[in-house]
């Protein structure tokens, strides 16, 4: 336990923590919508699903900024254990997808799979928010000579594979 370095407030916490919600999470929720995207054609394909794919065709600008201020945002509630915190993510996840309702109602299949990718992404994004927060607490201790190789590594995959990954083209 010697090698651990519990951050609890310092300000080492508070920037692994904000570069693994912001960076690596937006890195993690670009890489499964990407992936989703590909299983949602894949799917339409086999099945032969009839989508408007000039309708729903993914914004890429959007949904990056979202993710990065919602996950900025749901850090910090969660780093300073705000109370209500769990009940304002679901709250702001419902809202995304009532905002969104039109373009997941019907009985094409293909509407439920968007939606379902769509939860899946934001559950993902959250988790990469909640992880942070509980490392900016303390409460996840890292190894503390680790520490500049995990943000190294995550900054070359960033710069790799960011904005379009290369393998998912």
């Amino acid at each position: 336990m010697d090698n651990l370095y519990q951050f609890k407030y310092s300000s080492s916490g508070w920037i692994l923590g904000m570069f693994i919600s912001l960076v690596v999470g937006s890195l993690a929720t670009r890489l499964a919508h990407k992936l989703n995207w590909h299983f949602l054609q894949r799917n339409a394909e086999r099945e032969k699903w009839d989508v408007p794919w000039n309708e729903i065709s993914p914004n890429e600008i959007q949904p990056i900024i979202t993710g990065i201020l919602e996950r900025l945002l749901f850090t910090i509630l969660f780093a300073f254990n705000f109370s209500g915190t769990s009940t304002a993510m679901v709250a702001w996840i419902s809202l995304k997808m009532a905002i969104g309702w039109k373009r997941f109602t019907g009985i094409d299949k293909w509407k439920r799979s968007l939606a379902f990718y769509a939860v899946i992404n934001n559950l993902i994004s959250f988790l990469f928010a909640i992880s942070a927060a509980l490392i900016i607490n303390g409460l996840i201790p890292i190894p503390y000579e680790q520490v500049e190789e995990v943000m190294l590594a995550s900054l070359i995959t960033f710069y790799l594979f960011w904005p379009t990954p290369v393998l998912l083209k």
